[in-house]
């Protein structure tokens, strides 16, 4: 498991790191994100995930706020749940 602070709290990730895997980033909420990805790039991808989403705020009405427009998108279809 490794953990990746940001503005709003942490996303985490785990996954088997024998090769190619499926990697699950989770906000504090628990909304989750799959994404298959090589296991040597899971770093660089975790820290980008973070850079291009720009989150700013999690509520705890199940919605996010990016840094970009500033509105209230629902966690789930961030999370691809």
């Amino acid at each position: 498991m490794h953990t990746t602070e940001t503005t709003n709290g942490r996303v985490s990730f785990n996954g088997d790191f024998s090769g190619d895997a499926v990697f699950t980033f989770t906000t504090e909420l628990g909304g989750l994100k799959r994404m298959e990805v090589p296991v040597q790039d899971v770093l660089d991808l975790a820290a980008e995930f973070v850079r291009r989403e720009q989150i700013s705020h999690v509520s705890n009405r199940g919605t996010y706020e990016t840094l970009v427009d500033k509105q209230p998108h629902d966690l789930k279809s961030w999370a691809g749940s």
